[in-house]
């Protein structure tokens, strides 16, 4: 089980506190509040996560098909970055079970662990 420092929240804490401040953690308050800014509501949402003190390990395929819309950071030969995971949006590829990130990017299951692992926030290099 995860500890938290007494100063730092859980990550749902996190995301009540931007339901809060923004109304909805989907709008965008750059943008009039409108749901057009899904990138930007994205860095906001990991923003606001990365205040809860959890290990950074890597999700788990089960935990990638869950999501709809939910900013992941992507660690692999792919240029490292955040995208926003449409796991339950299943397709396949060429024969092969794939994770949706949206605009086109789709990543191979079967080289999860192998070439690309994602994470709910930035790792840390040292």
């Amino acid at each position: 089980m995860n500890e938290l420092n007494p100063y730092q929240m859980s990550g749902y804490d996190a995301i009540k506190n931007l339901e809060e401040l923004f109304g909805c953690y989907k709008c965008c308050p750059a943008a009039c509040r409108s749901c057009a800014g899904g990138v930007a509501i994205a860095a906001i949402k990991a923003e606001c996560l990365s205040h809860a003190q959890t290990v950074n390990e890597p999700l788990t395929l089960e935990q990638l098909r869950e999501m709809d819309g939910e900013p992941v950071w992507i660690d692999g030969e792919y240029p490292n970055g955040w995208r926003i995971c449409y796991g339950k949006r299943h397709r396949k590829r060429h024969g092969r079970d794939v994770i949706n990130f949206g605009n086109g990017v789709l990543q191979f299951e079967d080289e999860y662990g192998k070439t690309w692992l994602a994470y709910r926030r930035p790792l840390e290099r040292n």
